[in-house]
């Protein structure tokens, strides 16, 4: 009898059985895969809901902080006696203690979900430690404390780097020494480390002569929501979160901090950061803020808000500001448009969250129904919202720019001014073109012509090629190279100021193409080729007048 039936039934078992094991290891690979992907989905998801969560909390936490804040700004300019100056500072302090909550806590989830950027400026040292002085040694003043201040006078006086980020580390640091310590001195140093090149590291320590801390709690000090003890959180308040973002935003800079502290003497924090060494000259905040709202006499504003109290102190602090500004005020959005169909502004102050017609719907009506030029007109978001993405939705809806409540007056004016300014600018020459604006190449530039002028030429040869190579691909359904068609268009079309193709390929970047029917893709590239043509034949003309 052969063997060879037997052995050939052995080796398909044993065939089959590897197929098998191989077979079941797929099976295990692919669900393992799939609950991973479900579980990144999943928290993806969650972190999207806390996003949302913490955008809606601050909104209902600031708008009442808002109103209360801009109440006292107005009191604080009127007639007051001792005591009722004395309850009135008592009241903005709590508004600004409540305010600090609320920023530790938003600081916080932006930090830990990577939504905060490092952007470096060129800036004033001095201008920088000079500040958190002025905003502190009022307090110290008023515990008996020395406040003292000292920076290496061979530090370069302008350096590159994040200068609000250093603010934010200093004042944390700074505002803790002052709040634990009752008796002596606070004092904030800076000094050069060492200078390789066109880099220098700048040691910043922040020294007190406070309570001090126990051994057992220098270690976990820079821990999320931790206070040396009971007593210090019933005794200071606050969140218990201000290290923590220090740390963080340290970090982020790739830096070190650490700290040294002796129980009942006092306390050092070292912050350890490099910077670039910048040349020329820059102008501080003090020159920049002189007379700002002076320039913007006959300025025709529509602010919409539907909180009335807010509507109204932001009415009389413009007032206050300059009396020959024009402002009109509307309670929401439906009013909003019927007061800009009556009347022409210079600028739209939106609320964004409001009944009836919110925002970012009365700002896509304006883009959308309006027609030239009052669809163009200037928008400026006001919101209690505090993440960052919240600009990415301003953007898409058609406005131009945000600012976040409560209002920094200062930061408004020059909002504002920047808006003004345009109107007797280049572009303003070229206000009849429908598709393009060339505010953001002339900033750019510099309102260097011959510049704009070459990256008019380099746009005018590249862009008719994009375009092409875009419906090659758009003919096939090629999704992935439709994509990166978009994206170079959409880095191109940018500099020239086609805003609503940048709106555009922003929505589109959040639909999935292939979801699409045939007709809407061929809409959708019909609209990007007719808006560039256009774009394209009123840069000719722009051209020829250069």
């Amino acid at each position: 009898m052969s063997l060879w039936p037997i052995i050939s039934l052995i080796i398909s078992l044993a065939a089959a059985g590897t197929s098998y094991l191989f077979y079941r290891k797929l099976l295990l690979a692919r669900k393992e895969r799939d609950e991973q992907k479900a579980a990144a989905q999943q928290m993806q998801e969650s972190m999207l809901e806390q996003e949302r969560y913490l955008a809606y909390t601050s909104h209902e936490l600031r708008t009442p902080l808002n109103a209360i804040s801009g109440g006292t700004q107005l009191l604080s300019k009127s007639a007051l006696d001792e005591r009722q100056r004395r309850y009135l500072t008592t009241i903005q302090s709590a508004v600004d203690s409540s305010l600090l909550i609320v920023n530790d806590i938003l600081d916080l989830a932006k930090l830990d979900s990577n939504m905060v950027e490092v952007r470096p400026v060129d800036f004033l040292l001095t201008e920088v430690i000079n500040n958190i002085r002025h905003i502190l040694e009022f307090r110290a003043e008023q515990k008996g404390l020395q406040f003292i201040t000292a920076v290496d006078e061979h530090l370069p006086p302008i350096i590159h780097g994040d200068s609000k980020h250093l603010t934010q580390i200093l004042l944390n640091l700074a505002t803790n020494a002052v709040k634990f310590t009752d008796l002596g001195k606070v004092v904030i140093r800076a000094k050069e480390m060492n200078r390789e090149g066109k880099t220098v590291k700048i040691r910043f320590e922040v020294e007190d002569t406070g309570k001090g801390m126990r051994k057992s709690s220098v270690t976990t000090i820079f821990n999320q929501y931790q206070q040396e003890t009971r007593h210090t959180i019933k005794h200071a308040g606050g969140t218990g979160l201000g290290l923590a973002i220090t740390k963080k935003l340290v970090d982020l800079q790739e830096g070190e901090i650490s700290v040294e502290s002796k129980y009942l003497e006092g306390t050092t924090f070292s912050v350890e950061l490099s910077y670039g060494i910048a040349e020329g000259a820059i102008i501080t905040h003090k020159e920049q803020d002189k007379n700002l709202f002076q320039q913007l006499n006959h300025f025709s504003i529509l602010a919409v808000d539907d909180n009335m109290i807010n509507r109204e102190i932001l009415y009389d602090l413009l007032k206050d500001a300059n009396p020959y500004i024009d402002i009109d005020l509307a309670e929401d959005g439906e009013v909003a448009i019927q007061k800009l169909r009556s009347k022409n502004y210079d600028v739209v102050l939106m609320d964004l969250q409001m009944p009836r017609k919110n925002g970012y719907e009365t700002s896509e009506f304006i883009r959308k129904q309006f027609k030239y030029p009052q669809s163009e007109i200037p928008i400026i978001a006001m919101t209690a919202h505090a993440l960052e993405n919240v600009a990415e939705d301003c953007f898409r809806a058609g406005m131009n720019d945000y600012i976040s409540k409560p209002i920094d007056m200062n930061l408004l004016g020059h909002k504002l001014v920047k808006v003004a300014d345009k109107k007797t600018r280049l572009s303003e020459k070229f206000s009849r073109f429908k598709t393009i604006d060339l505010e953001h190449l002339q900033e750019l530039t510099k309102d260097n012509k011959d510049r704009i002028l070459k990256y008019i030429t380099i746009f005018l040869s590249n862009l008719p090629d994009e375009l092409e190579i875009l419906k090659q691909h758009a003919e096939i359904k090629d999704y992935q190279s439709i994509r990166e068609s978009l994206h170079k268009i959409k880095g191109i079309v940018a500099y020239m100021g086609i805003k609503s193709l940048t709106r555009l390929f922003a929505s589109s970047e959040y639909t999935k193409l292939e979801s699409l029917s045939d007709q809407e893709l061929k809409d959708f590239f019909r609209q990007i080729e007719t808006t560039c043509y256009q774009a394209i034949e009123e840069l000719k003309i722009v051209q020829k007048e250069l």
